[in-house]
Formats: C-alpha cells, structure tokens, sequence
C-alpha cells in the first residue's frame, strides 16, 4: 500500500534474519518455538542512528536507543565528563551556569578513584576503524549541545544543576514533548517540578520567565570536546593518506566492529 515494498521471509532454524535501517518488520509463531533478538550494527550504521533520532524526535515517538549516549559511551564509557570534573572549577562547567559546591563533591563520591584511569585506557584502545567513524558524530553532537546550551542562557536562563539518572542504562527521563531521551541535557522550572523538556523545546516548558528555569546537565562542555578530541586523533592514527573521516574510504582502512545493545 502507498508504494511501501512488502516481503516475507521463512525463518527455520538455525538461521539469522538480519534487518536493515528503515524496515519495519512484523512475524508470525507458527507454532511453539524458541526465539532471540539482538539489536546489533556494524559501525558504518552509525550515521543512520542520527537520522533515526531526529525522525523520532520530530514524529514524538519513544526511542529505544538514544545516539547521544551510544556515541559517548563508544568513546570513553558512561564515566566520560567525571575526569573534566575533577580538575574544573564549578564556575566553568556549563559556560557561565551556577554549580553547589556540594553537588560537585557528591559527583565526584560517585565517579569512585579509578574512573579517570578508566575513562583513559577505554580511549586509547578505541580502535582506529571505529573511531573514523565516531569522530564525525561526536562532533555533531558537541556542536549541536553547545549551540542548544548557549541559546538557553541568552534566553535569561542563569541557573544549572547535574542530570541525574535514575536507574542504569537506557533510563533517561523523556521531553515531555517531544519523547526525546534527555541523556546530555534538560530544562526543568520551579511552577512544575518533575516535568522536564530537550533544550530543543524550552519555549514550551511554561510560561514563566526563562529566569525561574534550571538548565540539568550530565556531561560539561568540556568533557564532551575531550571525548570528540581523542576520537579523532585515535581515528587520524589509523587512515591512510587522502581519506576522510566517516566516509567508506576511511572505513577500509581498518576493519569494522559491531556494536551490540
């Protein structure tokens, strides 16, 4: 229907379906079986992350998986940002906004001293293959997370406080318009706590002034250019002469690896 290719498939056992980018698929039981799925892409897929957040983000529909944090996590694990937080001053961590003292310290009680090593040694076992791919997107999103994070302070918002997390992975609260998965940043107003926006949407979070709202972070600015830094010099480690980042040429150079999630 509406030009939309159909295609049925026979899966028996002992046999793998794989599922491209952009299909939507639907099976039937044909009987008592046993079943498992794994969501997992090589590392040229990743680009099409982005699309597919962006296409989610604007038809308001719950993502499974947030790019921002599959990105960072690729670079330098969940710990990224505690290292920038242990040798920055609280009045620098998001440009400007304000940070207790005793926030900061509490951060740093849960990063734990062997997160920074940690964070390292994941960084410079990044893969060149892996990390030619990685930079470019990393990039995007520190750029875009700059520019959101600026746009909100000019609009009059002066106060900031750390994103916490609720559980373990994948449990990042949601914009409440637009469903987005708030993993690097949100904005929340004191009229309605609880209730949290993508910076993308500030203008809807109410209608009191941008000066009673507090912009959550997770990551500094800082953290999040060091992780794209060291991506792209993992990744200039390993191209050949003439390629260029997140393109095929650049994926030759090395082989691909896959990203399970």
């Amino acid at each position: 229907a509406d030009g939309v290719p159909v295609f049925r498939a026979v899966q028996r056992p002992r046999q793998f379906v794989v599922v491209f980018p952009g299909a939507v698929t639907a099976r039937v039981d044909m009987g008592m079986n046993c079943m498992e799925s794994v969501a997992a892409a090589p590392i040229d897929w990743l680009p099409l992350s982005s699309e597919a957040s962006a296409w989610y983000r604007e038809n308001r529909l719950a993502q499974s998986l947030c790019h921002e944090e599959l990105v960072l996590e690729e670079a330098v694990g969940i710990d990224v940002g505690k290292e920038e937080l242990r040798d920055t001053p609280p009045e620098n961590l998001t440009d400007g906004g304000e940070l207790l003292c005793e926030e900061r310290e509490e951060l740093l009680a849960c990063g734990g001293p062997n997160v920074p090593a940690a964070a390292a040694r994941r960084t410079r076992n990044l893969e060149p293959g892996v990390a030619c791919w990685l930079a470019p997107e990393l990039a995007k999103v520190a750029e875009e997370e700059r520019a959101l994070r600026e746009s909100v302070f000019v609009s009059g918002t002066v106060k900031s406080a750390p994103l916490g997390r609720c559980g373990g992975r994948g449990s990042d609260p949601e914009c409440s318009i637009c469903r987005q998965r708030l993993h690097l940043s949100a904005l929340e107003c004191s009229c309605t706590p609880g209730r949290l926006t993508c910076l993308r949407h500030a203008d809807q979070l109410c209608e009191c002034a941008p000066s009673k709202r507090t912009l959550l972070w997770r990551y500094s600015l800082e953290a999040i250019d060091a992780a794209t830094s060291e991506a792209t010099r993992c990744a200039s480690a390993g191209l050949p002469a003439g390629a260029v980042l997140g393109t095929t040429t650049a994926k030759r150079c090395q082989p691909c690896s896959v990203k399970a999630q």
